[in-house]
């Protein structure tokens, strides 16, 4: 996608160092960051950047994904197929011990994740 979109995309990334040999469930951040870029990154004349953050507390792994969104867009909303995937993944995976949460203003859209922290050993 960055050969694609070239200077319209840019990814920051703030990893907390705790989080570095965390486990995730494979592809959990890809869909995301697809939504991220198909939902916002495309519609906007100028591109922009794609926010990805994680922070460990207290036995939990917490990732942000976040981007901006076009406050002229016409509806170019999803059926929200990507977030219910992922949502019975987490099912699947963890019970009730996962969230994902969402939120959606003006210009910005955030996904919000917490999983339990695992390493990989």
């Amino acid at each position: 996608e960055k050969i694609r979109f070239g200077e319209r995309l840019h990814i920051s990334w703030s990893l907390d160092a705790n989080a570095a040999q965390a486990r995730l469930p494979p592809l959990l951040l890809q869909p995301l960051v697809e939504n991220a870029i198909k939902h916002g990154i495309r519609d906007l004349v100028d591109g922009g950047t794609i926010a990805i953050t994680s922070l460990v507390r207290d036995n939990w792994l917490y990732i942000s994904i976040q981007n901006p969104i076009d406050t002229q867009a016409t509806d170019t909303s999803g059926n929200g197929s990507g977030i219910k995937n992922l949502q019975a993944r987490f099912a699947s995976i963890y019970a009730d011990q996962a969230r994902l949460s969402y939120t959606k203003s003006l210009d910005t859209f955030v996904v919000e994740i917490a999983i339990p922290l695992e390493y990989f050993r």
